[in-house]
């Protein structure tokens, strides 16, 4: 039997799947749904302050499906971006402590809940009001991509300071969530543990605007929105990977899960947590399971008996760009048995390097660079990248300049 439990700063989750602050955890019968599938914990909608109120009433429509083509109907397509702009809970801090403590006494998993304020005196006076839920750690959604125009600060200055504030003045774990809209996210992340978070949540969604091009003008509300799906796991991966050895504190990772894979990739890189959410809207709740038992399955198959075990495995194997290897002496080679003579690679060759002959495709080793987008390219998987000999040298005198 996989043990798939994790802990963060002394709170245990049975598995390290976490239900991200959003539609799949706006009130306590989705809760109920995100739990009966498995997720391992629970991080409530985010509520806001007064002073940020307007945030609590949602534009509609309000989600929009950017580039959406489904192989069929029933699918989700391998990459699309969801843009919207749902914003935070829409009662005021008594309805959401009310119900965030219906939804601490209704679930067994962990429960955390997450705010969003303009000062430190409605931090800390907020958080204290939601820490009296019962809740089991408190995120601060200090990154929201879409609020509205505050106090002009450096972020990692917001960050330090709220954290430390609110690590002084509750008894819980108070988790940072970071952005990516930041200069050095490292940096970023130092500064959140020296302020005495207990873990950090990498990161929110980023803000971005599409354009009606008939009528020039911004799509649906007219204004910016979030935009997430699942291109944005690669700035995760990226994140966490420099992230996860830079600092003490626990990382949980959110952006861009699609399957069981990205959330294994999440863990190797070194999240010992991983949020979802655009997930759930896109395919439903059922979903989760499918995630646990692809976790599960791939755990076992290699041998591993903890999901700890995985947690950073990938880091060692993550070298910096100055040590990349150069001009490393490889080849396109054609398996013409499977080429079909479409010419998908002769037309995109950026060195002339291919031709045709008898309906298949021919590779000109001396012209040949070695760049391998024909390999991605060929839809019949007919071309593979093959290491020259040993006498030829990294330096390639024969590729054409």
């Amino acid at each position: 039997m996989v043990d798939l439990s994790v802990e963060l700063s002394d709170v245990k989750f049975e598995n390290p799947i976490l239900a991200s602050p959003g539609p799949p955890t706006d009130n306590l019968r989705r809760v109920r749904k995100c739990v009966k599938y498995g997720v391992g914990g629970i991080v409530f909608k985010t509520a806001v302050s007064d002073s940020l109120k307007v945030m609590r009433r949602w534009p509609r429509p309000r989600f929009k499906l950017l580039r959406w083509k489904p192989v069929k109907a029933s699918s989700v397509p391998d990459c699309f971006v969801l843009y919207s702009i749902e914003q935070a809970y829409r009662g005021d801090i008594e309805a959401y402590c009310k119900e965030l403590r219906m939804v601490r006494d209704s679930v067994e998993v962990p429960v955390g809940g997450s705010i969003a304020c303009t000062s430190i005196d409605e931090w800390i006076s907020i958080a204290r009001k939601v820490e009296e839920t019962g809740i089991d750690f408190l995120e601060v959604d200090i990154s929201c991509p879409h609020e509205p125009e505050q106090e002009k600060k450096t972020f990692s200055k917001m960050v330090y300071e709220v954290t430390r504030e609110l690590s002084r003045n509750l008894s819980i774990p108070i988790v940072p969530k970071l952005t990516f809209q930041v200069e050095d996210l490292v940096e970023v992340a130092k500064e959140a543990d020296r302020s005495g978070a207990s873990w950090i949540t990498v990161a929110n969604r980023l803000l971005g605007i599409d354009i009606d091009v008939e009528n020039a003008k911004p799509i649906m509300h007219g204004s910016y929105a979030g935009i997430g799906g699942p291109w944005s796991i690669y700035y995760g991966l990226r994140w966490i990977s420099e992230i996860a050895s830079e600092v003490a504190i626990p990382v949980s990772a959110s952006g861009g899960v699609m399957n069981s894979e990205d959330i294994i990739k999440y863990l190797m890189v070194g999240a010992k947590s991983v949020q979802i959410c655009t997930v759930i809207i896109v395919k439903g709740y059922k979903v989760i399971d499918e995630l646990l038992l692809g976790l599960k399955k791939f755990l076992e198959a290699n041998g591993y008996s903890t999901v700890s075990e995985i947690v950073g495995k990938a880091l060692p194997n993550i070298i910096p760009i100055s040590e990349v290897e150069r001009e490393a002496p490889v080849t396109a080679e054609v398996d013409s048995s499977l080429c079909k003579g479409c010419g998908v690679c002769l037309l995109r060759c950026q060195y002339e390097a291919i031709s045709m002959a008898n309906g298949k495709a021919i590779i000109d080793k001396d012209k040949c660079d070695g760049c391998g987008l024909c390999v991605e390219l060929c839809p019949f998987k007919a071309i593979r990248m093959v290491k020259l000999p040993d006498n030829v040298g990294r330096e390639a005198p024969h590729r054409a300049k």
